[in-house]
């Protein structure tokens, strides 16, 4: 009753459309609006979770804010969003469009005329244009040349179909050499840290001869 009436979909739920979403829980008299609302909780929607034929969420409060890390984190991939204001590199000349020739489940689907090199879509994204998907974006966890696979890192909420078109962006793994160096020449605005020694590494005990 409470997706129905509120117009939340089930594919939209899974597809994370209203994840993070301001939320009121609150009690009131149904015979008697114009008395008011006894508001018991507010916050936001967690991760919609499925199971069975129930879809449940947990509504996050104010107070969760406090438990999240923030500042600068050190790890060796780059920080930055791919083709984003920080990484300075442009996303229309690294976005394609394609259509669908296979459909083999609803996270791996292939293009045959795809020519671009083995894994350059991983870690990208891809968003439909057409077909019962049209307008969800998708992360792209692999993509093989030798069959022009691409591999989802989620499942699509519906089921696609040959001839479903897409828009889709290079992937960038984040990676100082692989990456920034050598496909996109962009070490100047690498922001990870590789060479930084780990905390397994400071704490290491010297090794005696």
């Amino acid at each position: 009753m409470f997706l129905v009436t509120a117009g939340i979909t089930e594919a939209d739920a899974l597809a994370g459309k209203w994840s993070h979403a301001l939320t009121t829980i609150f009690l009131m008299n149904y015979e008697a609006p114009n008395m008011g609302q006894y508001i018991i909780q507010k916050g936001y929607l967690g991760q919609f979770v499925q199971r069975g034929q129930l879809l449940s969420v947990e509504v996050m409060g104010w107070n969760q804010a406090l438990t999240q890390v923030y500042g600068k984190v050190t790890r060796p991939e780059c920080s930055r969003q791919f083709c984003d204001a920080l990484c300075t590199l442009n996303i229309a000349t690294y976005t394609v469009t394609g259509t669908l020739t296979t459909a083999t489940s609803q996270t791996e689907f292939r293009d045959s005329s795809r020519t671009e090199a083995n894994d350059a879509f991983g870690n990208g994204s891809i968003r439909f244009t057409s077909g019962n998907n049209n307008g969800y974006t998708f992360h792209i966890d692999a993509y093989d040349n030798s069959t022009k696979k691409f591999t989802l890192r989620t499942p699509m909420p519906y089921m696609p179909v040959i001839g479903d078109t897409y828009s889709a962006v290079i992937g960038c793994r984040k990676r100082h050499t692989e990456d920034c160096v050598t496909r996109f020449s962009n070490a100047v605005n690498f922001d990870g840290f590789p060479w930084m020694p780990t905390q397994e590494e400071l704490s290491r005990l010297p090794v005696v001869q």
